[in-house]
């Protein structure tokens, strides 16, 4: 029977499995997963800091000159690790950051249906896309939703870039380099991310302690 020293994973559960089958404590960091149970099963946990994202994608569009901005996000209850929970944290950075120099921006939220990452109720989007004044940025949630907003630009006209620049996140090239304009997307710090769980998990195979959670950022 494999019986490791130290556990980094994705999931709290597999720390939790092997701690039963060898019945004794194992030290695990969790990387990127936020328990929406709340459960504190890992000693640590490294999490992406989503509203460093959000003001990231804002920093972006003021230093390229915009004036009028949007964010399309996802609604719903959220808690834990949730498209809804990082959708929230993307808009709360994405404010706080243009707020800071006098801006605002319109928001579209919508709920998605289950196992379904795109939107879906494409005439509510293409009336918000009518209505938002140009040239604007839009900051999407995640790359599959800034493909769903340069689709339904399409069906009513609107030029990406040329009147709506759309940026998404997590650089997912299948999304991105598949959609007519290519996409950008803010890409966060994934591997570094890893780098740090290392560090903290040596940490507390060698003195069993380290902080409780950690963030990372953007990487470009």
């Amino acid at each position: 029977t494999f019986k490791p020293d130290g556990i980094l994973t994705g999931h709290p559960d597999v720390i939790t499995a092997f701690r039963r089958r060898l019945r004794r404590h194992i030290p695990g960091v969790v990387l990127d997963f936020n328990d929406p149970k709340g459960r504190r099963v890992a000693d640590a946990v490294v999490m992406c800091d989503e509203c460093e994202i959000g003001e990231t994608a804002a920093e972006h569009f003021i230093n390229r000159g915009f004036r009028h901005f949007a964010f399309a996000g996802i609604e719903g209850e959220g808690a834990g690790d949730t498209p809804v929970r990082r959708s929230q944290k993307h808009e709360e950075g994405f404010r706080r950051r243009l707020a800071r120099d006098g801006f605002g921006f319109a928001p579209y939220r919508e709920r998605l249906i289950r196992c379904v990452r795109h939107y879906s109720d494409i005439e509510r989007l293409t009336a918000f896309l009518r209505d938002i004044p140009t040239p604007c940025a839009l900051f999407a949630t995640s790359d599959m939703i800034a493909q769903s907003v340069v689709f339904a630009c399409r069906k009513v006209g609107v030029a990406v870039p040329e009147r709506l620049v759309v940026l998404g996140v997590n650089d997912e090239s299948t999304v991105c380099e598949n959609t007519t304009p290519t996409l950008s997307s803010i890409a966060p710090d994934y591997v570094g991310a890893g780098y740090r769980a290392a560090e903290i998990l040596d940490r507390l195979l060698r003195c069993g302690k380290a902080p409780r959670k950690t963030f990372y950022g953007v990487r470009r």
